[in-house]
């Protein structure tokens, strides 16, 4: 019997990871990619979903800090457009992933995910130079 509602809890986490899935939620987008969009002058809405303080350490330029934990206040009271493109990143993913799913749960109709996070746009050397 243990067995059995342990497979069925399995089962059930399982179910919802996958909801929460980048590939559900959206795109990904590459760091040269994402550089080439903010050199070409095109519009994004680009979400850092970090803390402040580790947005005032290091930013992708252009980038507004809505924290993870403020996002769903951030969408309530400025409403962006939902066909807005959207951008997301964090240091290492998850709490992008998180914010990002929100945002295509409100309606957004391109929200990517910046492949690698803020960890690979500081490797990046095309990006650096931005």
């Amino acid at each position: 019997m243990h067995r059995i509602a342990a497979l069925a809890l399995f089962a059930a986490l399982a179910v919802s990871l996958a909801g929460c899935s980048r590939a559900e939620g959206g795109a990904l987008i590459s760091q040269e990619e994402l550089s080439d969009a903010i050199a070409g002058g095109k519009k994004i809405l680009l979400l850092d979903v970090r803390t402040p303080e580790e947005f005032q350490s290091s930013h992708i330029p252009g980038a507004l800090n809505v924290p993870h934990t403020e996002a769903g206040n951030w969408l309530r009271n400025q409403d962006p457009p939902r066909d807005q493109e959207v951008v997301v990143y964090c240091e290492s993913g998850r709490r992008s992933a998180i914010v990002q799913q929100m945002l295509v749960s409100a309606g957004f109709t391109s929200v990517r995910h910046l492949e690698g996070d803020m960890k690979a746009w500081r490797e990046c050397e095309k990006c650096a130079k931005e």
